[in-house]
């Protein structure tokens, strides 16, 4: 046994007291969940009250994985899965699907209160020619109880153009066993 994990760890098998000298090493544990939920993004045209909105849905996997070092706990987070927009009133707008993958997003916190934030932007330009710039906020907040974590994730999109503004979000349950 010794030798097997020695060598998959890049240790070795001498006496000692099993941990690092700085204190015992964290064990590591995955958690997984599952999330759905449906959201509006609400648009606004700047140079008149013209204003539509995409009807989206959100359905991923939340995966933790956590180290515990009492009191607290570390970690990273993934977030997997497809959104969607099922429907939309607005000009440009388009009925789409598209994956999303966001990966490492650092987890801290106690067991009472875990949490992250994962702010990304991205930059394009629509079919007009005009300049878009997306800001998606991806956070999580909950609790580590019994080798089970309870808590919520928030998906929120916003988005400008010189022309227009839209934001719309929607936060969802999750337990990650």
């Amino acid at each position: 046994m010794c030798l097997t994990i020695g060598l998959l760890l890049g240790g070795s098998c001498g006496g000692g007291s099993g941990g690092s000298p700085s204190g015992p090493t964290p064990a590591r544990s995955v958690f997984r969940g599952s999330f759905s939920g449906q959201y509006l993004v609400t648009t606004r045209q700047l140079t008149n009250s013209f204003t539509c909105a995409d009807t989206r849905t959100v359905e991923g996997t939340l995966t933790l994985s956590l180290d515990r070092t009492s009191p607290t706990v570390a970690g990273t987070a993934d977030l997997t899965g497809t959104q969607a927009t099922v429907a939309t009133t607005c000009p440009l707008g388009r009925v789409e699907s598209f994956p999303f993958r966001s990966e490492s997003i650092e987890v801290t916190g106690r067991p009472e209160n875990l949490a992250f934030t994962h702010v990304f932007t991205e930059v394009g330009q629509l079919s007009t020619g005009e300049r878009i710039e997306r800001t998606f906020t991806r956070a999580f907040s909950g609790t580590l109880n019994d080798g089970v974590i309870s808590g919520a994730i928030t998906f929120a999109d916003r988005y400008e153009t010189a022309t227009s503004r839209g934001e719309g979000g929607v936060t969802m349950v999750v337990t990650a066993r």
